[in-house]
């Protein structure tokens, strides 16, 4: 699903207002990872909000696949996974997912069946397990799994792994470009994390300190799985290091 921003701005109202987004100008092809990164408090967020109909922007325009946010979200064709996997605790991991598959049936055409999500990430053992029980990264993978069921075209992911352990969230987002390469929705993967956006994204777009603006866009080029020792990789490092004006750090925003 092509996802077009015009002109995009969005102020929160108070006293004084808070502007968050500022004249933010860009197009995501059908099928594009790209990862947003950005200071805490920039507008990620806001952003993927707005893209999902969760708020209403103050300026501009937003089409997806040549429909509204509105549009789109009736026709429940778009998916949001964040930190929170939102698993009920007391739905087991199975029912957990047949309850978002059944809340969309009536409007769309649903992709995989519970279980065969929960065979494709890895949890059909523990599709009778409660989510209590679970670690924080199979939940996550539960939430994942809930995804693939939905048959959604554009995901929205809010810095899904970003609570877990390094080791589990660099295998993760392995098993995530494995799900996502032959199925190809667009997703706008919202990251503080520099090496996972270069190592995941087809493209990445940084944002300024709130509000933001775009201040720097580039496609990643690079052969999947990315070594990050590599010249060219170290290359685009830079570069986006540069443009964030964050010395040396390798995970900028987590200072």
């Amino acid at each position: 699903m092509k996802v077009e921003i015009s002109d995009l701005s969005h102020t929160f109202p108070g006293k004084p207002p808070r502007p968050a987004l500022q004249n933010l100008t860009f197009e995501v092809a059908s099928g594009q990872f790209i990862a947003v990164i950005g200071p805490s408090g920039c507008g990620k967020t806001t952003l993927l909000r707005l893209i999902a109909n969760l708020l209403t922007p103050s300026a501009g325009k937003i089409t997806i696949a040549g429909l509204s946010p509105a549009q789109v979200n009736q026709a429940q064709r778009l998916a949001w996974m964040a930190q929170n996997p939102a698993l009920l605790p007391w739905l087991n991991t199975l029912d957990n997912i047949n309850l978002a598959r059944r809340l969309v049936q009536p409007n769309g055409n649903p992709g995989l069946t519970a279980q065969a999500a929960l065979e494709r990430v890895g949890l059909a053992a523990y599709a009778r397990a409660y989510p209590p029980t679970l670690s924080g990264g199979m939940q996550q993978r539960a939430a994942l799994a809930r995804i693939l069921t939905l048959n959604a075209g554009l995901w929205l992911m809010d810095e899904p792994f970003a609570a877990l352990d390094e080791i589990t969230r660099e295998n993760l987002a392995v098993e995530l470009l494995g799900i996502w390469q032959p199925l190809k929705p667009t997703v706008l993967w919202v990251t503080h994390n520099i090496y996972e956006a270069l190592r995941l994204a087809d493209r990445v777009i940084a944002l300024s300190s709130a509000p933001a603006q775009i201040i720097f866009d580039e496609s990643i080029d690079l052969q999947r799985p990315r070594v990050e020792s590599q010249p060219a990789f170290q290359q685009i490092l830079a570069r986006l290091r540069s443009a964030l004006g964050a010395g040396s750090s390798p995970h900028w925003g987590q200072l």
